[in-house]
């Protein structure tokens, strides 16, 4: 009886032994609490899914945008829209990035960069050598003021008069008197959601002949010309490759007189050093005899 008791305390056991006073019957082979577990799951998984599906709905595209950007089509906003809600920062983070980026283009040969330009060019240098650090500040400096909405241009970097402080503060300013982006309000005129529509199919237009088929003489000709102009073609490349044949042939020839010559200058070092031993051998035997 304890037994029994002990067993049915202890929850998600399948009761396939006998009966309690004939009156518990036997659950299963499947412990009931198992299947109230997927159950669960099942339901977390969905609503997980749905808050995803509704955190997408709810982003503002068009606050993913830096100045001047648009999407290309609507594949890759869904895409951007996916990495934005997977990378959990706020939409100005998101823009900084992205301007971060495009002002490592801009000013990398500009009077920006701190030290040697082909170094503010690479993507390890700035982020490793301590150098370089102070030229990431003033970056990430003005990536912020393009995060607000004020337009970079290539332009930009013929502008900028140098790295100190004092001149980045002028630059700022000139960036700020830019058109600024209203990330507040929605665009009303220009839509950021691109649709790729099937383009439709042209509708030939009926050619005029002229008077008696003159057009089609002129095109009868134009067919003619061009056979003879490909047979022209190809033998100009029948000539080059000629001329290149030839070239390769005498390049050739050279190489191989190159290589007699080399192997008449090692015989000749060869006797060179005979010729070494075979004197002092002499200056010996002459000092032998004195």
């Amino acid at each position: 009886m304890f037994q029994n008791q002990s067993l049915k305390k202890k929850g998600a056991v399948a009761q396939l032994g006998e009966r309690l006073d004939g009156i518990q019957k036997v659950v299963g082979s499947i412990p009931s609490s198992s299947t109230i577990t997927k159950i669960y799951l099942i339901v977390l998984l969905l609503f997980l899914f749905s808050n995803q599906n509704a955190s997408a709905n709810t982003v503002n595209s068009y606050k993913l945008l830096i100045p001047g950007e648009t999407f290309r089509n609507e594949n890759q906003k869904e895409s951007e829209i996916e990495n934005y809600i997977g990378s959990g920062v706020s939409y100005k983070s998101w823009r900084q990035r992205k301007c971060y980026k495009k002002a490592f283009v801009i000013f990398q040969n500009s009077k920006l960069c701190t030290h040697d330009p082909h170094l503010c060019a690479q993507d390890y240098a700035v982020d490793e050598i301590h150098f370089f650090q102070r030229y990431k500040k003033l970056l990430n400096k003005i990536s912020d003021v393009c995060a607000e909405g004020y337009p970079l241009d290539y332009q930009d970097r013929k502008v900028i008069k140098g790295h100190s402080t004092k001149e980045v503060e002028e630059f700022i300013v000139y960036l700020k008197n830019k058109k600024k982006v209203d990330y507040d309000n929605p665009p009303l005129n220009k839509s950021v959601n691109i649709i790729n529509k099937p383009k439709e199919k042209e509708k030939k237009r009926p050619v005029q002949t002229g008077a008696h088929g003159a057009l089609n003489n002129v095109i009868d000709e134009n067919k003619t010309q061009n056979p003879n102009s490909s047979e022209n073609e190809i033998k100009d490349k029948e000539a080059q490759l000629l001329k290149m044949e030839q070239k390769l042939n005498i390049e050739k020839e050279l190489l191989e007189e190159e290589k007699k010559l080399l192997e008449k200058k090692k015989k000749l070092q060869e006797l060179e050093i005979k010729i070494f031993e075979s004197e002092e051998i002499l200056k010996k035997k002459r000092k032998n005899i004195n």
